[in-house]
């Protein structure tokens, strides 16, 4: 199954943004995916999306690179040894700092840990 993410292309003001579709990811132990409902503008991804800061200086050969920390939405499926969440189950979280961010898409998988009820 396919969903939209939205990517930074390159370095630079907010037209470097654009949305692309990549295949939903599949938990792997520990992880759950979830259905991102919301997700916030930390200043550290306007930092990133503009080229600054070690989270820039650390991706920039990994572009084009989902930004987004600060998320929210509903677990849509969980990984083998995970215990602290159900399918459906409201979820917050802040993800995958400082390097993995991953925010910006209709479907993430993160770790239980860093997720709250």
């Amino acid at each position: 199954m396919e969903h939209k993410q939205i990517v930074i292309t390159e370095f630079g003001d907010a037209n470097v943004l654009a949305i692309q579709s990549a295949e939903t990811p599949i938990p792997k132990s520990g992880e759950v995916l979830v259905k991102v409902h919301y997700a916030g503008v930390n200043p550290i991804d306007v930092k990133t999306r503009a080229g600054l800061g070690w989270a820039a200086s650390q991706n920039k050969d990994k572009l084009p690179w989902v930004p987004g920390y600060d998320i929210s939405g509903k677990v849509a499926s969980c990984g083998t040894k995970t215990s602290r969440f159900a399918v459906g189950d409201e979820v917050a979280g802040f993800i995958g700092f400082p390097l993995q961010g991953g925010g910006y898409s209709q479907y993430v998988c993160v770790p239980e840990s860093e997720l709250s009820h």
